[in-house]
């Protein structure tokens, strides 16, 4: 395959990159925890916890707070106490379930230029499906993968990278991670693939100390996002002991 006709992968995360949900998740996700299962005040800082998904945190979080795992049940009551009240806050304030500025048209816009694109998040999959429909991003004919997939985030984005070459019919020669958190960085690194980080602020800045080369505040400027994608954009590592950098 030349270099003109490489097939170049996009994968996104989905909160406080493709939507601006970061907010509301935490404190949703905080909450559902405190009326399953009675704890209270939990980090969210989920850069601290082993692996930062909806469903390691939440086990985590069943070891150190409840001294025991968490049952399957238990942690499939927990994501559907976390859905109920990312509703009940929507029916409340729909605004802050909006996309992050152009979100909505950058897989159309990357797909005009030539890249596939994908989903990857750790959140759960009801709640993610439902703040992307939420905020207008479609999902049609784009491969995805969830918390409820695997736990580590880089075998999530793995996953979505497999189902996004299942999709095309083929491998992608370059693959970049598009995130607003350091473990999003890590995750990449440890598969060998590009990074590009969305975010403002604080936010932007720990990207940036992290190693980010490449940070966004929105998607307007698609033009500038493609050229920073090429940059960055690597091969997959086969053998990922060997890519953590």
């Amino acid at each position: 395959m030349t270099a003109a006709t490489e097939r170049r992968l996009a994968v996104f995360d989905i909160d406080g990159t493709l939507t601006q949900t970061a907010h509301v998740d935490e404190s949703c996700y905080a909450e559902a925890i405190r009326l399953e299962w009675n704890v209270e005040n939990i980090s969210t800082d989920w850069g601290a916890y082993e692996h930062s998904t909806d469903n390691a945190i939440a086990s985590e979080v069943s070891r150190t707070r409840r001294g025991r795992d968490a049952t399957t049940e238990e942690l499939a009551s927990l994501r559907d106490r976390f859905v109920g009240l990312l509703r009940a806050q929507l029916a409340r304030e729909p605004g802050l379930f909006r996309e992050t500025p152009g979100g909505a048209r950058v897989f159309a816009e990357l797909r005009a230029r030539g890249w596939d694109v994908a989903i990857a998040t750790g959140g759960w999959t009801p709640s993610a499906r439902l703040k992307l429909a939420t905020a207008g991003i479609s999902t049609d004919r784009v491969a995805a993968a969830f918390a409820c997939d695997a736990r580590p985030r880089a075998d999530i984005i793995r996953l979505a990278m497999s189902r996004a070459d299942a999709l095309a019919g083929n491998l992608a020669a370059r693959v970049a991670y598009l995130g607003d958190g350091r473990w999003d960085l890590t995750a990449s690194r440890e598969l060998g693939i590009g990074f590009v980080g969305i975010g403002t602020g604080v936010r932007a800045q720990s990207l940036a100390e992290a190693g980010a080369a490449h940070v966004f505040a929105d998607f307007y400027d698609v033009d500038r996002l493609v050229a920073a994608l090429e940059r960055v954009a690597a091969p997959p590592c086969t053998k990922p002991d060997r890519c953590r950098s």
